[in-house]
């Protein structure tokens, strides 16, 4: 879609005495003629033309600005042409190299009165760009073209910021288009470890904690198969571990041996199948037993090792603790898996079950995640309401190593669609002692404060019920320099030298 903006500025104002034909003849001057200014867009370019208006016979030279919409910087190569016609006249002329950079310089000097077409051509390798301006007057003469086109009206509001500021400057601006925009519920959210994510690890024995770390903190990262503590139990006359295993040591080399005589004896049947078939069940039951006890125990005691790679979420016990067998010693997260608790206000409980994602953000940080980033997932919305009237709503997302167990962060459900609304960045919205603002370009360089009326924001971009409309462009970038240009008192000052 293409827009255009017309600025007619009077240059020396002309006061016309109609009963004086010397008066009328001394305006027909080149520098007394109206100026004209065209602002358009195609999909590609911005074009921003100033120019004299049509006169027959005088030369209307331009100084056409042209930029590229996708990283909003000039052209410093490309030919552009112009051509004013209609269905008897047509005149044309083209540049081929901007001068500066950005700038191209064509002329046209009308021949005939009457109503034209002024057409755009830009090339440039494959990007080939026409814009076709209707309804411009070619006027008989200066005398008539001052009187016909009326004096522009000073405007107070308008910011002017020029080309070539807006080009060394980082610069942006997109037009206002219908879009779907999903329904924000704001709210904090609580990291937690999942919980099929966490594992703790529990005393086997009765005995004294001894840690097999002297840098067993919470937050140390573990590795499966470290060996995090061990549970003494040399001290105790009951429920002694270590004489356990001495026992179950002995009992094991007894039933061993015995055993191994058996297989002999039943070879000659020296003893009956059913006494064999007892002192191998006996070996094996003995064996089973030594054999675990062993395998977790060391001269110190029980060993407990980690089972998974991760990092130790909580440390229940203290090192010499007594603990009883079953006793949790710590809990160890794979850190893979957290779950965002959120605690959302009753009042959005109509909203809750229309859930389609979220948007999560660091307190201490402006960067957003979504939750699809994040690989995660909605788990589950509370059917019920906890204290204060909150309604708990829970998310699973894959820790980036971003995410600390325990933090809170920002968190922006998105719920229902809301269709057709006016959609912009948050890099395009300025707050202002509690009121927010847009600048709308309203010309090829003037601007327009505008304050809006937010109606939702999902951490990245606002939906905006009021002060701006579809098809009006807006600042997406560089914002902060048509502020300190607006600070300037400086009104926009069409036809200046380029």
């Amino acid at each position: 879609m293409k827009y255009i903006f017309f600025i007619l500025i009077i240059f020396v104002a002309v006061s016309c005495n109609k009963n004086n034909p010397e008066k009328h003849n001394n305006h027909a001057h080149a520098h007394e003629i109206p100026s004209m200014a065209i602002t358009e867009f195609t999909e590609n370019i911005e074009i921003f033309a100033e120019f004299q208006a049509f006169v027959v016979g005088d030369t209307s030279k331009f100084a056409a600005h042209i930029n590229s919409l996708t990283d909003f910087k000039p052209y410093s190569k490309g030919t552009l042409k112009v051509t004013l016609q209609n269905e008897k006249n047509k005149i044309e002329n083209s540049i081929d190299l901007p001068n500066p950079i950005g700038i191209f310089r064509p002329f046209i000097i009308p021949t005939e009165a009457g109503v034209y077409q002024l057409i755009f051509e830009f090339k440039l390798d494959t990007l080939n760009e026409k814009i076709v301006v209707d309804s411009l007057i070619v006027y008989p003469d200066a005398h008539t073209a001052i009187h016909e086109i009326p004096e522009e009206k000073p405007n107070s509001d308008e910011i002017s910021f020029l080309k070539e500021q807006a080009w060394k400057a980082d610069f942006a601006t997109m037009e206002l288009i219908p879009t779907n925009f999903n329904e924000i519920i704001r709210a904090t959210g609580e990291i937690q470890s999942s919980q099929s994510d966490e594992i703790i690890l529990i005393a086997k024995s009765s005995g004294i904690v001894i840690f097999q770390k002297k840098s067993l903190v919470p937050g140390m990262a573990v590795n499966a198969g470290m060996n995090l503590f061990i549970i003494s139990g040399a001290d105790l006359t009951i429920n002694n571990i270590e004489n356990q295993f001495a026992t179950a040591k002995v009992k094991y080399k007894n039933s061993e041996q015995n055993y191994g005589r058996a297989l002999e004896l039943v070879k000659t049947k020296a003893i009956s199948e059913k006494d064999f078939q007892e002192y191998k069940s006996e070996f094996q039951k003995d064996s089973i037993i030594y054999h675990k006890l062993a395998k977790n125990i060391s001269q110190k005691g029980v060993k407990i090792k980690n089972p998974t790679s991760g990092f130790i979420q909580n440390l229940y016990v203290s090192e010499g603790q007594y603990v009883e067998a079953g006793t949790p010693l710590a809990s160890v997260v794979k850190n893979k898996k957290l779950v965002v608790k959120v605690d959302v206000s009753m009042q959005y409980q109509n909203s809750l079950y229309q859930i389609e994602t979220a948007n999560f953000k660091q307190q201490f940080s402006n960067k957003i995640y979504n939750l699809s980033d994040l690989n995660g997932k909605l788990l589950s919305v509370g059917k019920s309401v906890r204290e204060e009237y909150f309604i708990p709503v829970f998310f699973e997302i894959t820790n980036n190593g971003e995410f600390i167990d325990g933090s809170f962060i920002d968190v922006y459900i998105k719920s229902r669609v809301v269709l057709n609304q006016i959609v912009v960045p948050k890099s395009a919205v300025i707050e202002e002692q509690g009121k927010h603002f847009v600048y709308v370009q309203t010309g090829g360089e003037s601007f327009e404060k505008r304050y809006i009326t937010i109606n939702f924001f999902d951490g990245n971009n606002y939906a905006v019920s009021k002060g701006i409309k579809f098809s009006e462009r807006v600042v997406t970038e560089g914002s902060y320099y048509i502020k300190l240009s607006s600070m300037s008192g400086t009104l926009p000052i069409h036809g200046h030298a380029h």
